[in-house]
């Protein structure tokens, strides 16, 4: 991993008690350079391991990288996955191939740290049973069949990602960035990995719970919002790229009406922006106007909704690539000209804030209000990622991701226009 060398405290100085970022992004910078600044930042942050050099806190002069508890390896993992998703997703948009050797040689390493998981023919009955849907006793259900065996079998042809060998970490949401990153990586260079690609539909498919969604972990009898929503968007992708292919088409028609049923009722911001793409790439391939309906419901439930104090300055990226999404949607299809307006008024907020947290090139002082100021030349270094926030000397590869994402949902907002 790369460390800063804060060599003396005359070369780097944090004022304590800043109260914002001063706007640091160069004035007029057009949106594109910043797309590619941030694509060949995480893209050139590859490491021999093929994996991307994780954070840094500038001020403590590294990084935290994977952690030490299962959950925190976990989000470790997706966010890799998450970065090689969206660099995928910029190459297919923008055909930069400087970043395609980079997607590649991620997508073969993300399958390098997959474990294979299939089901017994016991599993799958009481699957179809709707065992795993009863509403009590749950804990006590899962241990039960934990200690039978019939929650997976580490073998078979499915396989899920996960952090070095570790069921425990192998989350149903890692597995479905990781089959992003393939798919948009199909999309952009016409080349596939086919077998891995299989196999990670599969995984998937072994963590689907009939009727419902898909179990968070194979240890698991419990579906989350983040994986539901990266899980459907994985599965619309695939459907709309291989329409022939029959899982994942039967996999997402069914999953389609449960999955909107449970986010109406029930709006969650971890699973918006991730379902919003999925509802935008579902009515692109199908054009039922019931996605159309979804994504303006979920718009109008999100679009002002206010963060607590201590997280207004927090980089919110994330959020705009679902607003963003919608916002597309609604452009291109003439909808609701007022929600759009507070779509776009929002989009503008937000990202005017977040514009500035991207470290500039040649960058090596970052200033803040009131004659606060850090410095250090290593800061060079980290060109085109993003802060997690104003006041935050801390970047990661999945903050830089979001926002490389929101502006490409952005530029959708544009050509619907």
């Amino acid at each position: 991993m790369r460390r800063i060398r804060l060599r003396s405290l005359a070369a780097a100085v944090l004022v304590i008690g800043v109260l914002s970022r001063a706007g640091t992004a160069k004035a007029g910078a057009d949106e594109i350079d910043q797309m590619r600044l941030a694509a060949h930042q995480l893209a050139g942050a590859q490491l021999s391991s093929g994996l991307l050099d994780f954070d840094i806190d500038f001020l403590a002069g590294q990084g935290i990288g994977s952690g030490d508890t299962d959950i925190e390896r976990t989000a470790f993992i997706a966010r890799q996955a998450d970065a090689a998703y969206v660099l995928g997703k910029y190459l297919a948009r923008s055909r930069d191939t400087s970043v395609s050797a980079a997607v590649q040689r991620l997508i073969m390493t993300l399958g390098s740290l997959s474990l294979p998981v299939g089901s017994s023919t016991t599993q799958r009955w009481l699957e179809s049973a709707r065992l795993l849907s009863m509403p009590i006793g749950r804990y006590k259900l899962r241990a039960i069949l934990e200690r039978l065996g019939l929650l997976y079998q580490p073998t078979g042809k499915g396989r899920l990602l996960s952090y070095e060998g570790n069921y425990a970490t192998a989350w149903a949401g890692n597995t479905a960035l990781a089959l992003l990153a393939e798919l948009e990586y199909f999309r952009a260079t016409s080349t596939d990995f086919a077998e891995l690609r299989l196999s990670w539909l599969e995984g998937l498919r072994t963590l689907h719970v009939p009727g419902r969604g898909f179990r968070e972990y194979p240890g698991s009898i419990e579906e989350g919002a983040y994986a539901n929503g990266e899980t459907w968007l994985a599965l619309a992708t695939y459907a709309a790229l291989f329409p022939a292919e029959k899982t994942a088409s039967a996999l997402v028609s069914e999953y389609d009406d449960y999955v909107m049923d449970k986010y109406s009722a029930e709006p969650d911001r971890q699973f918006y922006s991730w379902g919003t793409m999925a509802a935008a790439q579902r009515l692109a391939t199908t054009s039922d106007s019931k996605f159309a309906e979804f994504i303006e419901a979920q718009a109008n439930h999100f679009v002002d909704q206010k963060f607590p104090a201590a997280q207004r300055r927090e980089n919110t990226c994330a959020l705009v690539e679902g607003l963003a999404a919608a916002a597309g949607v609604l452009a291109k299809r003439d909808g609701d000209r007022l929600l759009l307006r507070r779509l776009t008024t929002r989009i503008d907020r937000e990202m005017a804030k977040n514009r500035a947290l991207q470290i500039p090139t040649g960058t090596i002082r970052l200033d803040y209000s009131g004659g606060a100021f850090f410095h250090s030349t290593d800061l060079a270094g980290y060109a085109g990622a993003y802060l997690t926030g104003g006041g935050n000397l801390y970047a990661r590869i999945d903050i830089t991701a979001h926002c490389l994402s929101a502006f490409m949902e952005m530029h959708g907002i544009a050509a619907g226009r």
